[in-house]
């Protein structure tokens, strides 16, 4: 008798231990792996067969991780609506529905709120039959949305946290089937689930939550997040501290035997006449341990050269103006741009526009605006993932991001040139 009533604790640590486990275990797994679906769908019938056992301490840990887990979700989104605005847009795009990209951003401020709202919910009880019948409905478009991609990898990165952490389509779906995993837990006892509040003190809670987060919403949409996840944020470098080589290694087969082998570039017998008559170049294989240490930031001048190193690695400030596409530049402050122009000229401080657009949009702006200064290209993907404003200005100093500016603030070059690094301009203006 005392084993049975001691049954449910064990078997509910557990499920507790396989749930959180497997959580850690998707770190290891970015790419599709049969014996971890088998684990969950085993895991699925057990929950399925123990569904009346389990114990409060079980269900309150799953719908406290839960909660705190949307909260998060809702959160790293919601502080870049414009990030996830550009997800959803993909979204649109790979199936198809072009047509409703004007309502991006509504659906991001919409799903962002839903998120975080929910969450808040979950960890506070609030309505938790109701909560936890919306969250299963949105976990069960989230699920199949995300194996569609993991199998078709129709958009390479869902964006469920945001840029605060990047996970592989199959990394995502296995996130997905541990959330449902804990949520099948709370589905199993809403029966026995009661909220803490009442009903008028919940849905006012609810309300109050939603209505802050859009407020917060809004407020980062208007101006610049005030969390950054971007590799382009306040205070990080552009480039690694201590660059280590590049390596180039040649793939060469065998003339006599077809075998194939592989050197690095400075280990190919090039001298030796008798082994090159032997051998013919296959390939090569580039391989960079920079790559990722740093940004993907390249600019290009108006013929076509790589300028890049020059601009961000200039060891003076230096200034980007960045507009992914000038057709759309807010002119609101385009006064305050010229006389900042103006004052960087007198102080000798580099200034440059940097754009996605085409030649001819370029010089329409510049007959417009009267802008004379140089102007450089850019990818407008990465220049959306540098600043969320169109315009925004960007101070660089030895590959180090100094501070950014949205439009609608944008700042005083009196102010500005305080941010500068060891170096003090002799006259204001």
């Amino acid at each position: 008798m005392k084993r049975e009533k001691r049954m449910p604790a064990i078997m509910a640590l557990l499920f507790t231990l396989f749930l959180t486990g497997s959580a850690v275990l998707i770190y290891y797994l970015p790419e599709r792996n049969n014996y971890f679906l088998i684990f969950y769908g085993a895991l699925y019938i057990l929950l399925f067969a123990f569904r009346k056992r389990f114990p409060a301490a079980m269900v309150n840990y799953c719908r406290t991780l839960l909660g705190l887990l949307f909260i998060y979700s809702g959160f790293v989104k919601g502080v870049d609506p414009l990030g996830t605005m550009y997800k959803v847009e993909d979204y649109y795009i790979a199936y198809g529905s072009i047509w409703a990209m004007p309502m991006a951003i509504y659906q991001s401020f919409v799903m962002n709120a839903v998120e975080f709202v929910l969450g808040v919910a979950l960890l506070l009880k609030l309505k938790p039959k109701l909560v936890t019948i919306l969250t299963t409905l949105m976990m069960a478009v989230f699920t199949f949305t995300t194996y569609m991609d993991a199998v078709y990898n129709i958009v390479p990165d869902c964006g469920c946290f945001g840029e605060s952490i990047i996970l592989s389509n199959w990394q995502t779906f296995y996130k997905n089937l541990t959330i449902n995993g804990f949520l099948l837990v709370l589905l199993f006892s809403m029966k026995k689930t009661s909220p803490f509040f009442f009903p008028k003190v919940e849905w006012n809670m609810i309300l109050v939550s939603a209505l802050l987060f859009l407020g917060f919403e809004y407020y980062n949409y208007s101006y610049l997040p005030v969390v950054d996840f971007r590799a382009y944020k306040v205070g990080n470098r552009l480039v690694p501290e201590n660059p280590e080589p590049v390596e180039y290694f040649l793939q060469y087969r065998n003339t006599e035997n077809d075998s194939v082998a592989e050197y690095r570039a400075e280990e190919l017998p090039w001298d030796d006449e008798q082994w090159m008559s032997k051998w013919e170049f296959v390939s090569q294989r580039v391989y960079d341990p920079n790559k990722g240490k740093g940004a993907d930031l390249a600019f290009e001048d108006l013929e076509g050269n790589d300028v890049t190193a020059g601009y961000i690695q200039n060891p003076d400030p230096q200034f980007f103006l960045i507009s992914w596409t000038l057709a759309e530049f807010n002119e609101k402050k385009l006064d305050d741009i010229m006389q900042f122009v103006d004052s960087c000229n007198v102080h000798g401080v580099g200034f440059v526009l940097v754009t996605a657009s085409d030649a001819d949009t370029i010089e329409a702006f510049r007959e417009k605006s009267g802008f004379t200064e140089e102007v450089l290209r850019a990818d407008d993907i990465e220049l959306k993932t540098v600043i969320r404003s169109n315009p925004g200005l960007v101070l660089l100093q030895d590959a180090t991001v100094i501070d950014k500016w949205h439009w609608r603030k944008f700042p005083e070059y009196s102010k500005a040139k305080k941010l500068f690094i060891n170096q003090q301009p002799t006259t204001d203006n």
